[in-house]
């Protein structure tokens, strides 16, 4: 698992694992890849990411719960 993890600067970086390094909180978590993405783009792009990304997790809890 990795996260992207943001500042009060608005600086994005990508970790691995979920601990918060300092001055930086969680705004993002999924693969390598996706964290990346979440990183390099707009922030509108951001948030449809975001959206995308809970819309697929809740999918997959739909499932589950079926």
């Amino acid at each position: 698992m990795y996260t992207a993890q943001q500042n009060r600067h608005g600086n994005v970086i990508v970790c691995k694992g979920n601990d918060v390094r300092n001055s930086y909180i969680i705004v993002f978590d999924g693969t390598y890849d996706e964290c990346l993405e979440y990183k390099l783009s707009t922030r509108d792009d951001a948030i449809q990411l975001t959206l995308s990304k809970l819309s697929r997790q809740l999918g997959c809890l739909n499932k589950e719960i079926k």
